[in-house]
C-alpha cells in the first residue's frame, strides 16, 4: 500500500511540473498572441494609411493624367514600380521625387519670369492645380490652342498679294543684302591679298583665298548677278529657299540661320610662297615644316586676319588686339613684318612682353609702358611715345628736316 502511494505521489509530482510547463508554454502562447494582435493592427493601420495614400496619388495622376485607366499597370509596368522591393526603398524614391518637384518648380518659376514672353502673357504658376495661367486666367493648353487657332487663320488670310510682298521682300532685300556682305568679304580678301603682297616673311610669302563650297557655290553666283526680272535666278533662289526652309524656320529667335550666313558659304585657304616657287595651301602637314618662327607666322596672319574680319564694318573706331608673350622665338624680321601687317590692317596692339618695346621700323608710332618694380615693392608705370621718323609727312615744302629728339620718358601713370 505505502509503495504504491508512493507511486502516485511521484506520478502526481511528475503531472504538476508537466502543467507548470504547460501553464509556461501557454503564457509564452499568450504573449506572442497579443504581439502579433499588435503586429496585425499596426499592419491594418500601415495598409490603410497606405491605402489612403494611393488613392491620393491615384487621384493627382488622374488629374494630371486624365486618359489614364489603369494604375496599376502604369506604376507597376511603364514605370517600372516592380523594382521597388522594400518600404525603404520606395520612401527613398519618393524623397528623391519630391526634391526634383521642388527644383523644378523653382526652375519653372524662373521661366515664367522670362522677359520675353513674361510681359505678354504674365504667366503663374498654381501650384495647388499644377497649372500654369496667363493673367487672364487662360490655361497654358488653352492659350495654345488660341494661338494655334491665329496661326491658321493667318494662314488662310494669306493670298496671292502677300506671296507677292514677302517674295519681293526675300528676292530683293535679302538678296541685295547678302550680294553687299558677299562683296564687302570679296573686296575685304583682296585687300588684305594685295597688303600681305607687300611682306615677305623671311623667304616666304603669304596669300588668302576664298572658294564657294560646292552646294553654295550656285547660290553665289545666283546672288552676285541677281536682277528681279531674272524668273531664272528666282526660281533658283526660291528652290534654295524651300530646300533649307525647316532649317531656317527651326533657328532660334535672334540667331542668323546657318544656311543664310555668306561666311558658312566659302572655303578659307592660306597659300605659302617660297622664292621662286609656287604657291603651296596650308595644311597640317605644311605648317608643321621649318623652324618655330616659320611655324608660328601662319598663325598670327590668321589671328591678325581673323580680328580684321569681326571689326570689318563694325562702328568701333579702336581696334584693340590684346596679346601675351606675342611673337615668342619669331626673329625680329618675321616679328617686324607681323607688326607692319597689323598697322595695315588697322588694329592697335597691346603686347605684354618682358623683353620688346614698340620702336619698330614697321611701325608709324607707339607707346612702351615700362614697369618698375621699386624697393618697397611698389609698381611704376613710364610711358614712352615715339613716332617713326620715316613716315612723318612734310607739310612745308621748304620746311628743314626735323632734328633726332632725346629719349625721355612721360610721366608716371
Amino acid at each position: 500500500m505505502e509503495g504504491k502511494i508512493s507511486q502516485l505521489t511521484t506520478k502526481l509530482k511528475r503531472q504538476r511540473e508537466a502543467i507548470s510547463r504547460i501553464d509556461t508554454r501557454l503564457g509564452g502562447a499568450e504573449t506572442e498572441q497579443r504581439n502579433d494582435n499588435d503586429a496585425i493592427n499596426r499592419k491594418e493601420a500601415e495598409q490603410s494609411d497606405a491605402e489612403i495614400q494611393r488613392n491620393a496619388c491615384a487621384e493627382q495622376l488622374h488629374t494630371l493624367i486624365p486618359e489614364l485607366i489603369d494604375i496599376d499597370h502604369y506604376v507597376l509596368r511603364t514605370k517600372k514600380g516592380m523594382q521597388f522591393k522594400t518600404l525603404e526603398s520606395v520612401q527613398k524614391e519618393q524623397e528623391g521625387c519630391n526634391r526634383s518637384i521642388h527644383e523644378n518648380r523653382i526652375r519653372l518659376r524662373e521661366r515664367l519670369n522670362d522677359p520675353e514672353f513674361g510681359a505678354a502673357f504674365r504667366f503663374q504658376y498654381e501650384e495647388k492645380d499644377n497649372e500654369v495661367l496667363d493673367f487672364r486666367g487662360r490655361k497654358l493648353n488653352e492659350i495654345v490652342t488660341h494661338l494655334g487657332g491665329e496661326i491658321n487663320e493667318q494662314h488662310e488670310i494669306i493670298n496671292e498679294r502677300t506671296k507677292d510682298l514677302f517674295k519681293k521682300i526675300i528676292m530683293t532685300e535679302l538678296v541685295n543684302y547678302l550680294r553687299a556682305h558677299v562683296s564687302q568679304l570679296d573686296q575685304m580678301i583682296r585687300t588684305i591679298r594685295n597688303k600681305l603682297d607687300q611682306r615677305t616673311f623671311g623667304n616666304q610669302r603669304y596669300r588668302f583665298r576664298i572658294k564657294p563650297l560646292e552646294k553654295y557655290s550656285r547660290l553665289v553666283a545666283v546672288i552676285n548677278k541677281f536682277s528681279p526680272f531674272d524668273p531664272a535666278a528666282e526660281e533658283e533662289l526660291r528652290h534654295f529657299f524651300e530646300d533649307h526652309r525647316q532649317e531656317i524656320i527651326n533657328t532660334e529667335v535672334g540667331n542668323i540661320p546657318e544656311e543664310l550666313d555668306y561666311r558658312n558659304w566659302y572655303r578659307y585657304e592660306m597659300e605659302v610662297t617660297a622664292t621662286g616657287d609656287h604657291g603651296v595651301v596650308m595644311d597640317r602637314r605644311n605648317k608643321s615644316i621649318g623652324s618655330g618662327g616659320e611655324q608660328a607666322v601662319p598663325n598670327y596672319l590668321l589671328v591678325l586676319t581673323i580680328a580684321h574680319f569681326l571689326y570689318h564694318g563694325k562702328k568701333v573706331k579702336l581696334h584693340t588686339l590684346l596679346f601675351d608673350e606675342a611673337f615668342y622665338g619669331i626673329d625680329a624680321g618675321r616679328r617686324d613684318q607681323l607688326l607692319g601687317f597689323a598697322t595695315d590692317l588697322g588694329l592697335q596692339l597691346f603686347v605684354a612682353s618682358p623683353d620688346q618695346d614698340g620702336v619698330r621700323r614697321e611701325i608709324s608710332y607707339s607707346t612702351t609702358i615700362l614697369v618698375k618694380k621699386d624697393t618697397n615693392f611698389d609698381i611704376h608705370l613710364y610711358p614712352y611715345h615715339w613716332q617713326n621718323p620715316d613716315n612723318v609727312r612734310q607739310i612745308d615744302l621748304f620746311a628743314q628736316p626735323q632734328d633726332p629728339e632725346p629719349i625721355e620718358f612721360g610721366e608716371e601713370l
